[in-house]
């Protein structure tokens, strides 16, 4: 089969990028042709481009008809289905939560796909979704590659945080000292702390617990760790035998986060743990979540959606197209004031001469608004300190004008 492969970015190493990577490498192995198309390249775009995958930024680059397209976020599956609208599509969503992960609504879309519970939800709650038409697929993962380690007891007492959002000063400082509380010492792995690894299997192998979520928390339970779960959005609990199940439905995100992350939550999970029930759960992990069978099942989705009878009128794809166009009118004209602006101050370069610099001046524009977001906060939460000591060094005067 000739698969396209579509992605909000192709940048830096993350959940769908990667998730494209494997796919891509995978289905050519199995003999598919197959290229991925993103707006915005990178490592991971050079990751593929050194395994021999075609990586377009427009899709007339894309050097075959797709028999079928697995469109992973709205706009760029929208795009794909667009150009050739009568090419099955499958409309993956990967994201309880984000706007890049909302479902494609073309009328070549024969199926919507969810790797969890809640994106399912997520997906039969969306106007234009049949109901009928939504599946599941599971995460898989490498078992070659994520494998146990030495036994649990043997691995020292030794405790790891893997979160690309764990700072010094947030959530995972509650964690090490929860962990401290036990006996643990508690290394934190993540972009920010600045600390990124590109073998995440071989730490996992020496840590006796992992705090992590997603596809990591999988990960680490089929290396034999025991597994909490945990990011900045709070704790969820102790991955057991009894509840792996229903967590793995729920892809260890953020609905299993039920709870604060506090010191006391931390050190009950901890000592709930059982070297016994972490083998056992490894052995479930590994019995069911191979991406073997993940890619097998993707592979039979493949080989169905291509059977598929595609023949949208051109009134309905115009009428797609203007639909989907206006509804972003608004964002696409926002987004042009900003770089506009942008220009006009010095900030970025009045003219993109290609795709590379588009890519890099549009990353240097959402850095510099995700950094005037943080400084805002820390601006309100400043501010709030010194109204507090204000109030303080009033009533130490004896004046104050509210007793």
């Amino acid at each position: 089969m000739r698969l396209l492969f579509t992605n909000n970015t192709l940048s830096q190493p993350a959940g769908t990028e990667l998730a494209v990577r494997d796919l891509c490498l995978e289905m050519r192995r199995r003999g598919h042709e197959v290229a991925a198309f993103s707006l915005q390249h990178g490592r991971v775009a050079e990751m593929l481009r050194a395994e021999g995958v075609l990586v377009a930024s427009r899709l007339e680059e894309v050097p075959f008809l797709p028999e079928v397209i697995h469109g992973h976020h709205e706009w760029e599956t929208s795009l794909a289905a667009l150009q050739w609208p009568e090419c099955p599509v499958l409309s993956f969503c990967r994201g309880l939560e984000g706007w890049q992960e909302e479902p494609c609504l073309a009328p070549n879309v024969v199926s919507w796909v969810a790797v969890d519970e809640p994106c399912r939800g997520r997906l039969m709650r969306t106007p234009g979704v049949l109901e009928e038409r939504v599946r599941l697929v599971l995460n898989g993962i490498s078992l070659e590659r994520f494998r146990p380690g030495v036994e649990l007891a043997l691995r020292g007492d030794k405790a790891l945080i893997l979160s690309n959002y764990a700072t010094a000063d947030n959530f995972a400082a509650v964690v090490r000292e929860g962990c401290l509380q036990v006996g643990l010492s508690c290394e934190v792995v993540g972009a920010g702390v600045g600390r990124s690894v590109a073998d995440p299997e071989r730490l996992m192998a020496e840590h006796a617990v992992v705090f992590a979520k997603g596809k990591v928390a999988l990960e680490a339970l089929a290396c034999g760790c025991a597994v909490i779960v945990c990011d900045e959005r709070g704790l969820g609990p102790l991955v057991t035998p009894l509840n792996f199940e229903g967590l793995r439905r729920e892809s260890f995100g953020f609905p299993c986060m039920t709870e604060p992350v506090t010191m006391d939550g931390v050190v009950s999970r901890l000592r709930q743990r059982s070297s016994e029930a972490m083998v056992k759960v490894s052995e479930m992990t590994r019995e069911v979540a191979g991406a073997a069978r993940m890619f097998d099942e993707l592979e039979q989705l493949y080989g169905w959606a291509k059977g598929e009878t595609v023949r949208p009128s051109g009134t309905d794809v115009a009428a797609f197209a203007a639909t989907f166009l206006s509804g972003k009118g608004v964002f696409y004209k926002l987004g042009r004031e900003i770089s506009c602006h942008a220009a006009a101050e010095g900030l970025v370069a009045s003219t993109i001469k290609d795709a590379v610099e588009g890519d890099v001046i549009f990353n240097r524009l959402l850095d510099r608004f995700r950094k005037g977001i943080i400084a805002l906060k820390e601006l309100k939460r400043l501010a709030k300190v010194r109204s507090k000591e204000r109030e303080m060094v009033q009533k130490r005067r004896g004046w104050w004008p509210f007793k």
